[in-house]
């Protein structure tokens, strides 16, 4: 989705460049590859804040489970 509206939004912004500016502008090539890392930084930023979430709520669902028993895993999967 993200991918989508920015390749939307920059061809939108190419097509207002003058042809002597577009001729000019090598930039335009670059941009699946700029679109593409730029897509990837917003789901690694999505990552972040979402990762340690689920890892709380996947600890508390296994402390529901196995009781006590969760904190020898936990500690195994921060260490390691």
């Amino acid at each position: 989705m993200i991918r989508g509206s920015l390749v939307s939004v920059i061809y939108r912004q190419t097509l207002r460049l003058s042809c002597d500016s577009a001729k000019s502008s090598a930039a335009l090539t670059l941009m699946s590859t700029d679109v593409d890392r730029i897509a990837l930084t917003a789901q690694k930023a999505f990552d972040l804040w979402a990762c340690p979430l689920e890892i709380a709520v996947a600890v508390f669902l296994m402390a529901r489970e196995v009781g006590w028993a969760c904190v020898a895993p936990t500690l195994l999967a921060l260490g390691g």
